[in-house]
């Protein structure tokens, strides 16, 4: 995000990031839009990225955890400790 911030003006605006870019061809193509949902999630993978802490709050999700076991997920640790 740095990089884009610091290297393509027009993509950041008033409210922050625009919606969207396309950076190939003969001219740039920058939207004029904000849309913040999009936003939103993207936030929510670079965190989860950098700390998986996304992913721990929903693992730990009873509802989560029960919609997993009824599917037939299964966790790849407790598999293994009950083979030992």
């Amino acid at each position: 995000m740095e990089n884009y911030y610091n290297n393509f003006p027009k993509l950041w605006g008033k409210y922050g990031f625009k919606d969207g870019y396309n950076l190939e061809g003969i001219k740039p193509w920058y939207a004029k839009e904000y849309i913040g949902i999009d936003k939103g999630i993207s936030m929510l993978m670079i965190e989860n990225y950098l700390s998986q802490t996304i992913w721990k709050y929903f693992m730990k999700n009873e509802y989560v955890k029960k919609g997993l076991k009824l599917i037939g997920f299964t966790n790849k640790e407790e598999k293994s400790l009950k083979k030992n």
